[in-house]
């Protein structure tokens, strides 16, 4: 299929899209949340050419139709990876609190063990009051509104199953969720591997 022995190099996404914009490039699924092999969809296997890069990630080509692609989304950089032939996408990763956001928590937890709080949160549970909540929105709002609720910046507040707060980043890669192998015209496509064994 390849012309030479010549390996398509490690790069960023962005040196990515720009070879995508200048010869065609093809890709085929080859993992999908764990999934290989025969446990693919089959109308997502094969070889299916990226059609266009977008500011989203790629519109890649459905096998079988002559017009339709489906997208492939790449939320940042930081979640997508280049190398060795292939192109791997993650899902955000977890980290643990850092020095501002533990402090800002402990911040506020000191605010809602103050007695006038929980005598303003009794009446709130008698009422259907919210004063409380809105203070509390209040404390978080600006830079750190993640640690309240929502996303900002690419982050947001999770718990471990033990209740520990963390905080999932997408500037941090995660668990693998889906990955190609490259098809460049002129460049050695890699081997697709199955539990550390070339097919």
């Amino acid at each position: 299929m390849n012309e030479n022995s010549k390996t398509l190099p490690n790069m960023s996404l962005t040196a990515f899209k720009a070879l995508v914009g200048q010869q065609p490039v093809y890709v085929e699924l080859v993992e999908r949340y764990g999934a290989r092999g025969d446990k693919i969809p089959e109308k997502l296997r094969g070889k299916r050419r990226i059609v266009k890069a977008r500011s989203y990630g790629f519109d890649i080509a459905i096998a079988g139709s002559l017009y339709e692609t489906s997208r492939l989304e790449i939320r940042r950089a930081s979640l997508c990876k280049i190398a060795d032939g292939y192109l791997t996408l993650f899902d955000p990763g977890e980290r643990p609190l850092n020095a501002e956001e533990t402090a800002k928590m402990d911040d506020w937890r000191a605010i809602q063990n103050s007695h006038e709080f929980q005598r303003r949160s009794d009446i709130d549970a008698l009422t259907d009051g919210s004063s409380t909540y809105w203070q509390e929105k209040r404390f978080f709002d600006g830079d750190m509104s993640y640690l309240f609720s929502g996303t900002k910046c690419g982050k947001s507040l999770v718990y471990a199953k033990d209740d520990t707060p963390r905080i999932r980043d997408e500037r941090i890669p995660g668990n693998k969720i889906l990955k190609y192998r490259i098809i460049v015209a002129g460049a050695e496509s890699a081997p697709i591997r199955e539990e550390g064994h070339t097919v």
